[in-house]
């Protein structure tokens, strides 16, 4: 093969590789903007950093929630090992 066909299979299969990674572009950023329409309907939310914003308050919450049964546990283990002794 001479250069010049080797240049133009190279070539050929560049713009096979790049017809392939522009659909798959367009397929995703699809996805994202369904994804993000999903964001604002469900959570009247406009962007990641909000939702990020609000995992954290939800992740506070739930720390908070969890130490608060944790501490309510331990009050009925005492409560119940000195009804016990």
């Amino acid at each position: 093969m001479t250069e010049i066909t080797e240049i133009i299979n190279n070539v050929k299969i560049l713009e096979k590789q790049q017809n392939t990674a522009m659909l798959e572009l367009s397929k995703y950023e699809g996805q994202l903007e369904q994804e993000m329409k999903r964001l604002k309907s469900e959570y009247d939310l406009n962007s990641l950093k909000e939702l990020i914003s609000e995992v954290d308050k939800f992740e506070k919450k739930l720390r908070k929630i969890d130490e608060q049964i944790e501490s309510k546990y331990n009050k009925l283990k005492e409560m119940r090992n000195d009804a016990e002794g």
